[in-house]
């Protein structure tokens, strides 16, 4: 499943897939499929009905690495691998919030729905950026297409008043460090 998800250590074929797939192919990618990952975490690991010490503080680890590995995207030089670091690092809140309700199984009732949300909120906006960047590659910059890839860039990041802003702060609220 971290395969699936692309978290840090088992993402490598992340940042291949999306320089050579088409645009939609990887908005389906971001958007849709590592999300099956982490769902596969909470259906087999039964989240909140067993506490699993290690494979927790294992999960929460590569999870906070993974937040701070997608600036390793910053230093890449296509578009979509950018993004692909960049969903590396976004899965890793998911993997670090996982790793928690591992290790605190009580959380899981209240950190579902974050996760879920979450979950939403980046397979909508990483999908709408795969489009766009495509989009670029495809027919270069216009005006509209870059107000809207920084508007979804924000959304992406959590500037305030944004399902970012509203999705990470869930996910902190259930974060033990």
């Amino acid at each position: 499943f971290g395969i699936k998800a692309g978290v840090f250590l088992l993402h490598a074929w992340l940042p291949k897939a999306h320089a050579k797939a088409p645009g939609p192919i990887s908005a389906l990618l971001s958007g849709v499929m590592l999300k099956t990952g982490v769902l596969g975490w909470m259906q087999f690991l039964s989240f909140g009905q067993h506490g699993y010490a290690f494979a927790g503080a294992a999960l929460a680890l590569v999870g906070l690495v993974g937040i701070y590995f997608g600036l390793y995207g910053l230093f890449v030089r296509g578009l979509k691998e950018v993004l692909a670091y960049s969903s590396v690092s976004q899965m890793g809140y998911l993997a670090l919030l996982s790793g928690t309700v591992l290790l605190q199984p009580a959380l899981f009732a209240q950190a579902k729905e974050a996760m879920l949300f979450f979950m939403l909120h980046h397979g909508m906006a990483k999908a709408a950026l795969f489009l766009l960047a495509s989009g670029i590659i495809k027919n270069g910059r216009s005006k509209a297409t870059l107000l809207l890839t920084v508007l979804a860039a924000a959304f992406l990041i959590g500037l305030p008043f944004t399902s970012g802003a509203i999705a990470k702060t869930m996910l902190k609220e259930h974060i033990i460090v």
